[in-house]
C-alpha cells in the first residue's frame, strides 16, 4: 500500500485507511489559544465595536428612543461575554498527538492529530487504523487485529469548535442589526 501523498497546503493526504503500528512515542502537546483558534470570538468583538459605533452615531444624530439606546448599548457587551464564557467551556483549543505509524507494508510515515482536550490517548504499539479526511487522518481507530474490532476511536477535532460558530453567527446577527440602524429600519 503507498504511503500517504504530501498535500501542497503541507497536510499529509490519506490515500485511504492506513492500518498499522504507532511505532516510537506518542507526543502530546496544549495547542495554545489564539486569535487564530477562535475566530468567532474575534469576530463577535469586532461586530460589538461596529454594533456600538452605529448605536452611538444614531443616538448623536438624534431620533433613538431612549429604551432602544439602552438594549444598543448593553446587548453588544453581553453578547460578548457570552461568547467568551462558551469559548473558555469548551476546552480550550485542544492539542495535537504526533505519532509515526509503521504499516503492514511499505514505509513508516508521521501523522499529526489535532483532538479535542479530553481526547482518549494513543500509546506505542497500538494496532491503528487512520480513517482519512481533507487534511490528515480524521480519525484513529485501535483494534484488537489487523481486520478486528475497534477498541477505541480518537476522533480529530472539527476545524471550528461549536463554540466559534455560535459566535461567529452572532457577530453576523449584530452586523446585521448595526445595518438596519443605520438604515433607521428601528
Amino acid at each position: 500500500m503507498p504511503g500517504p501523498a504530501p498535500d501542497p497546503a503541507g497536510a499529509t493526504r490519506l490515500p485511504g485507511p492506513l492500518t498499522g503500528v504507532i511505532a516510537g512515542p506518542v507526543q502530546s502537546s496544549a495547542v495554545p489559544a489564539t486569535a487564530h483558534t477562535m475566530p468567532g470570538l474575534v469576530a463577535v468583538v469586532i461586530a460589538a465595536v461596529i454594533a456600538l459605533a452605529a448605536v452611538a452615531g444614531r443616538a448623536l444624530a438624534g431620533g433613538l428612543p431612549q429604551p432602544l439606546l439602552i438594549a444598543g448599548l448593553l446587548a453588544p457587551p453581553l453578547l460578548v461575554a457570552a461568547v467568551a464564557v462558551a469559548a473558555r467551556a469548551g476546552g480550550g483549543a485542544g492539542s495535537t498527538r504526533r505519532f509515526t505509524l509503521r504499516p503492514a507494508t511499505g514505509p513508516a510515515t508521521h501523522h499529526t492529530l489535532r483532538v479535542a482536550p479530553s481526547a482518549d490517548a494513543l500509546s506505542q504499539g497500538d494496532l491503528v487504523r487512520l480513517v482519512p479526511g481533507r487534511r490528515g487522518p480524521r480519525a484513529v481507530e485501535v483494534l484488537t487485529t489487523l481486520n478486528g474490532p475497534v477498541i477505541r476511536r480518537v476522533a480529530a477535532a472539527p476545524a471550528v469548535p461549536p463554540a466559534q460558530l455560535a459566535g461567529l453567527t452572532v457577530a453576523a446577527a449584530l452586523l446585521a442589526a448595526a445595518a438596519l440602524l443605520l438604515l433607521g429600519h428601528f
